[in-house]
């Protein structure tokens, strides 16, 4: 999912005017148009090899955290998929209100939410969240010369 497919399908909530991003997915509502799908896929032709085999690595492991955490539960859950606050409107609470409005969306329906940070997991543990499994990305890339990045898979705890 990407940013314009969230604001396409009506998934991303804001604070003060953009201060603050949060895109979601909802169950049920994962269906892309024809035009987003094509749009994306010509984009990708202008990645490095090298990138794509980075992305490719990242979806793939994400994929094997998220099934070995969830199994097909995950299909009912809500997930967070990007947050972001300007620098400038940071330690203002935005972006854990924005992360409380969907585990209370979630909660109204009797869902549960999960995310997979590689560097925000003190932030969602905060938040209630527990970690699920974790996932290890460049440690077979003989291409990548800075430490494994560790994903860390969460679930929102029930209240």
């Amino acid at each position: 999912m990407t940013l314009l497919d969230t604001v396409h399908q009506r998934r991303t909530l804001t604070i003060n005017h953009g201060e603050s991003v949060l895109q979601y997915s909802a169950p049920g509502n994962g269906q892309n148009s024809l035009w987003y799908t094509t749009f994306f896929r010509l984009w990708q032709g202008f990645d490095t090899p090298e990138l794509t085999k980075r992305k490719t690595e990242t979806r793939r492991k994400t994929a094997v955290a998220v099934e070995k955490a969830f199994g097909t539960k995950v299909k009912g859950m809500y997930s967070l998929e990007i947050l972001a606050t300007a620098p400038e409107a940071r330690n203002r609470g935005y972006a854990s209100a924005l992360v409380n409005t969907v585990v209370k969306m979630a909660a109204a329906e009797g869902r549960d939410v999960w995310v997979v940070t590689a560097n925000s997991w003190e932030f969602y543990r905060r938040l209630g969240f527990v970690v699920r499994t974790k996932a290890v990305l460049g440690e077979d890339n003989p291409e990548w010369h800075d430490e494994p990045i560790i994903l860390h898979v969460y679930q929102q705890e029930r209240w």
